[in-house]
C-alpha cells in the first residue's frame, strides 16, 4: 500500500500540524520494516518534529532501540539535506 501511495507522488515528509511525519509515527511504534521503507522511498531522516525531536530520538524515547539504531547509523552515513531541499 505505501508503494502505491508513494507511486501516486504522496510526499514521505508529509508532516501534520505538530511536524510529524509517517516516519515519526512509526519511530513511535517501532515498525521498523515500514519506517525503512518510507527511508528507501526518500522520507527525511532528518526532519524534526515541533519540539525538535527525530524519528531516531523518537523511537529511542518508545524503548525502540533496534530501530533507533538503524536510524542513528544512517543519520551518520547520510548527507543531512540543505534547508529548501
Amino acid at each position: 500500500m505505501i508503494e502505491k501511495l508513494a507511486e501516486s507522488g504522496v510526499d514521505p515528509n508529509w508532516a501534520d500540524n505538530d511536524g510529524r511525519s509517517s516516519l515519526h509515527y512509526c519511530a513511535k511504534v517501532g515498525d521498523l520494516d515500514l519506517a525503512m521503507l518510507l527511508v528507501n522511498l526518500g522520507a527525511n531522516i532528518f526532519q524534526p518534529d515541533s519540539a525538535g525531536s527525530t524519528a531516531s530520538t523518537i523511537a529511542d524515547t518508545h524503548h525502540h532501540y533496534s530501530l533507533a539504531g538503524r536510524l542513528r547509523a544512517l543519520e551518520k552515513t547520510s548527507q543531512k539535506p540543505l534547508k529548501g531541499d
